[in-house]
């Protein structure tokens, strides 16, 4: 259904482990919507699969009847926790984008990731970003048969994803349910939790470039109906790219800080076996 709804430069891969440059790794993945036009990477060690966290767009967790809210939550932590790395170098217009310290810097030991100051890209003077670090969208699929109430463990679960999908049936019926989080509805909490993660009020307000046109936009402007009867695969289909076009293009590879943490597992990894 997802190679279906999203621009063909995403790629649908399953049962995968997400991992990022600081040595973290999530819980296995039933579903993931990567980027493979910037960042065509999957790591591969006999059977498992392991994409960098600055490819993934979205993250799916799919669950039959039986919801396990603890196994959920704990699911949803191991991904958030992940953190992507600007240290990616790459050729922009007018200059070179780098965080990378000079030569000279490492002499004097400052060497401090983010903070550079012969960064290229400061250069040119400080500037508003408008991306600083990114995490996916998160979606649950689930078929529990729960009837929705307030103290419904359906209804709880949905607080913890962005975009929830809940497949009903009655009689002949089928019909799926698009939820949205509350803090995921406006336009303006889009762009600010997938593009400026983990997210904090404070530093957003100082360092990051806002959006007035946001304001006031919902993701419930894109929901579909026939009548009363909303059009779920149509309705899904407009809410899931409009907020994939708000991630636009992922953060540049920082192939260094991979490389980096390669070098350490592997080295890890020989001392052990020497001993």
């Amino acid at each position: 259904m997802f190679e279906q709804i999203v621009p063909k430069k995403f790629v649908v891969e399953q049962s995968v482990f997400i991992l990022d440059s600081h040595g973290s790794v999530s819980k296995e993945v039933d579903l993931v919507i990567l980027d493979e036009m910037y960042t065509p990477y999957i790591f591969r060690q006999g059977h498992l699969k392991f994409i960098p966290i600055e490819a993934v767009a979205v993250a799916i967790e799919c669950k039959s009847e039986n919801l396990d809210g603890e196994v959920i939550s704990t699911w949803r932590k191991s991904i958030e926790k992940l953190k992507t790395s600007d240290r990616g170098i790459a050729r922009l217009f007018g200059h070179v984008q780098s965080k990378e310290p000079s030569q000279q810097t490492k002499k004097e030991g400052q060497s401090k990731e983010c903070g550079v100051p012969e960064c290229l890209i400061q250069k040119r003077g400080p500037r508003k970003l408008t991306q600083t670090g990114t995490r996916p969208i998160l979606i649950l699929c689930h078929m529990s048969k729960q009837s929705k109430d307030c103290e419904n463990a359906t209804v709880d679960l949905e607080k913890e994803f962005d975009i929830t999908l809940w497949a009903q049936e009655k009689e002949d019926n089928r019909s799926i349910r698009v939820a949205v989080n509350d803090r995921f509805k406006e336009l303006s909490d889009v762009y600010k939790r997938l593009n400026h993660h983990p997210y904090h009020e404070a530093e957003y307000e100082d360092a990051i470039i806002k959006n007035a046109n946001l304001d006031g936009l919902s993701l419930d402007n894109y929901r579909i109906r026939k009548g009363v009867e909303e059009v779920s695969l149509l309705t899904l289909n407009f809410m899931l790219n409009q907020a994939l076009m708000l991630i636009n293009n992922p953060m540049f590879f920082p192939h260094l800080a991979y490389v980096e943490r390669f070098r350490k597992e592997l080295n890890s990894e020989n001392k052990n076996e020497q001993s």
